[in-house]
């Protein structure tokens, strides 16, 4: 089973729980939010976003959002929750270790639950890749469950 195959058969298993968890806003999203809003930036890639809860709350917080995921099962189901709250949002599908941005352009970077389910290699590959598409004095909130 592929990388993609494997995420999206774990929202088909978990897509009444993820949607009633969708109003469950982690802290670190909250705090991060009001950090970004000091700083004057309004553009943030969920990185995993799964089903969109955190783009969702970010949305309503006033910022653009583009949600990114491996699953396309799991952009499907954030999609059609956000065109149902009249969230407007980006969505793209990929790979994290091989992110589909330019250089330097995406502000923050948000990402929840997601990147700990890898191995060491790609985690790292992962961060660098993440520290490629931000622009200069970036933000990242990242957790990393251990």
């Amino acid at each position: 089973m592929d990388r993609e195959d494997r995420w999206d058969q774990f929202i088909i298993e978990r897509r009444e729980l993820e949607m009633q968890n969708m109003n469950k806003v982690s802290s670190l999203v909250v705090e991060f939010a009001d950090l970004l809003e000091k700083k004057g930036v309004d553009l943030v890639l969920d990185l995993g976003c799964g089903a969109g809860r955190h783009l969702h709350y970010l949305a309503r917080r006033g910022f653009k959002v583009i949600g990114f995921d491996i699953s396309e099962e799991s952009l499907n189901l954030a999609e059609e929750l956000a065109d149902e709250a009249g969230i407007e949002a980006d969505f793209i599908q990929g790979d994290y270790l091989d992110l589909p941005f330019n250089n330097e352009v995406i502000p923050a970077v948000i990402s929840t639950s997601a990147l700990h389910h890898d191995f060491p290699e790609n985690i790292a590959k992962t961060f660098r890749e993440i520290k490629r598409i931000m622009s200069g004095g970036g933000y990242l909130a990242c957790d990393l469950l251990s």
